[in-house]
């Protein structure tokens, strides 16, 4: 029997149908020769009509459970009368418009990094579209135009940084990447940079991270900043998490829970962070006292001695637990500015007494002046490991990991510095 249920599924199918019989007529008018144009249209017409009704009669004919007449349905029975299925798409995939230097080291990365990673978006750069149109005017239209902005910025190269500035002022969505985030301005650095190699085969986490975010942000789960948004939100687009929040689907339980969790979790963060690099100093030492005994003490190569070794285990748990302690400090600072910023937004804030509100400020200043002295250890540390000798494979390999867990601690830093710049902004 057909049920109430599959009338409906016609009902809604033949909406459908209608929909896309428009589509693709404009869309054969559009790019069919005028010759043909007629018979095209006629062939879309009969193939759109002719599938609905094989959709029909094979839902139909199932059980009361069986199938019902549907879009991937009616898709699957379009294809057979020569209309791909690519054809169907409802609405056009989001652009990512990607911002770099034109030399051609660039151009593997973009092709075999960026492109890949951003499937599901239309990506390009301004010199992918070919038109007669000036190539700022392609630069800027296409940022405009654009849902998802990803930025280059290693060297920081002049033009990157202009059209960088135009994507912020215009409230994008941006990505921002480079090669090494060590060299940047302090500017740049208050923002998340995602690291990537220069190998084009060795960027296998890069890429899974950068499909991580591009994910999300397609459903709409990561929220975006840099400066214009954070200090003159007068100039930007509103917040649509911040909207979330303000809409009631953050309750003041949750916020207190976060606020709990994660101030005992930031305490615990600079403890952990100074017993690591106690331990991990203490740890070095003792590994390198061990090659200068041995090296009193032995002639020829000591590339496969246990020290040397021992060096390398040593850093390579020290990279362990820095991402460790990165992964755990992100999630403490995404509760807590969460936390902190509903507090302050002005619904919250008309019930805070205003001596309630300056501590918050104070604390804001406290934690940065911490990072900030945890920063300049790490700067130490990321330098010390370039000058360490050269003694083996083995330990260059370590020493390379060991920085990637710093940069990328650094990063964290970074962004939770621009939380706190977002809290004290609106505590003032």
């Amino acid at each position: 029997m057909f049920d109430a249920a599959g009338r409906a599924g016609e009902d809604a199918l033949g909406l459908m149908v209608g929909l896309t019989a428009q589509r693709l007529t404009r869309a054969a008018r559009a790019h069919v020769p005028k010759p043909t144009r007629r018979s095209a249209c006629t062939h879309v017409s009969r193939a759109v009509q002719a599938a609905r009704r094989s959709a029909v009669l094979t839902s139909r004919a199932g059980s009361a459970g069986g199938p019902k007449p549907g879009r991937a349905g009616f898709y699957l029975e379009l294809g057979r009368f020569g209309i791909p299925c690519a054809c169907m798409t409802s609405a056009p995939a989001p652009k990512a418009f990607v911002i770099m230097p034109f030399a051609p080291p660039f151009a593997a990365i973009f092709h075999d990094v960026i492109k890949p990673a951003l499937a599901g978006y239309d990506v390009f750069r301004a010199d992918s579209r070919l038109d007669e149109r000036g190539i700022l005017e392609k630069i800027v239209s296409g940022i405009a135009e654009s849902d998802l902005v990803v930025a280059d910025v290693t060297a920081t190269n002049p033009n990157v940084m202009y059209e960088l500035g135009i994507a912020h002022a215009l409230g994008k969505p941006t990505v921002m990447v480079a090669q090494s985030v060590l060299d940047l301005p302090f500017d740049i650095r208050s923002y998340p940079v995602h690291e990537y190699s220069a190998d084009v085969s060795a960027n296998a986490v890069a890429l899974s991270h950068l499909e991580d975010l591009a994910r999300r942000h397609r459903q709409g789960l990561v929220t975006f900043s840099n400066p214009v948004t954070d200090f003159l939100p007068e100039l930007s687009q509103p917040d649509e998490s911040a909207n979330a929040i303000e809409s009631g689907s953050y309750s003041i339980e949750e916020c207190a829970s976060d606020m709990e969790w994660s101030s005992d979790q930031i305490a615990s963060f600079f403890e952990r962070f100074n017993s690591l690099l106690a331990t991990h100093s203490d740890d070095l030492t003792a590994a390198t006292s061990m090659i200068q005994a041995e090296g009193r003490n032995r002639r020829g190569s000591m590339a496969n001695s246990a020290a040397i070794g021992r060096v390398a285990d040593v850093t390579r748990q020290f990279a362990l637990d820095l991402n460790e302690l990165s992964d755990d400090f992100h999630l403490t600072w995404e509760r807590f500015s969460r936390a902190m910023l509903w507090m302050l937004a002005p619904k919250q804030r008309e019930r805070l007494q205003q001596d309630a509100i300056q501590r918050f400020a104070v604390h804001a200043r406290q934690y940065d002046e911490r990072l900030n002295e945890i920063l300049v250890q790490l700067a130490e540390l990321h330098h010390g490991s370039t000058l360490f000798p050269d003694w083996s494979g083995n330990v260059n390999h370590a020493m390379s990991t060991e920085r990637d867990a710093i940069s990328r601690l650094l990063n964290e830093i970074m962004t939770a510095k621009a939380h706190l710049a977002r809290i004290s902004k609106a505590a003032s």
